[in-house]
């Protein structure tokens, strides 16, 4: 995943106020900053480009960065192969609970919560939809 893959996208709706996507979604580390106070409304995952493989997404909500392979994260989302797939969260899910700055995440092939490695063989992209 590079810095030209992501962006943050503002907008006004009854619910949200920020889209944020990532459009080369894998194994190396992603970290949105500046969340503090905001809450989580819901992922949508494409892994349309994966015929063969599941996508497994990992969320930590972060003070400094999580240990990969060694801190569980605090939610895993699948993306079953050749599908796209999104996850909501009516009542949002507050990004405060844990004294958090930001929302990580990583996309893996394996289901494993302390898992690394694995990127998927092509692009997979996420979607964020939350409020500050």
């Amino acid at each position: 995943m590079s810095a030209s893959t992501s962006k943050k996208t503002t907008f006004q709706t009854k619910y949200a106020d920020y889209l944020w996507e990532d459009t080369d979604a894998d194994a190396t580390l992603v970290t949105m900053t500046g969340l503090d106070g905001g809450t989580l409304f819901s992922i949508e995952i494409d892994n349309t480009g994966n015929a063969a493989t599941a996508a497994y997404f990992k969320f930590w909500f972060v003070g400094s960065t999580p240990d990969v392979g060694t801190t569980d994260p605090f939610l895993v989302l699948k993306a079953p192969a050749a599908q796209s797939v999104s996850y909501t969260f009516p009542e949002g899910i507050t990004l405060t609970w844990m004294s958090s700055s930001g929302l990580a995440y990583y996309a893996v092939t394996t289901a494993a919560t302390k898992s690394s490695s694995a990127n998927p063989a092509s692009n997979v992209t996420v979607k964020i939809l939350y409020s500050d």
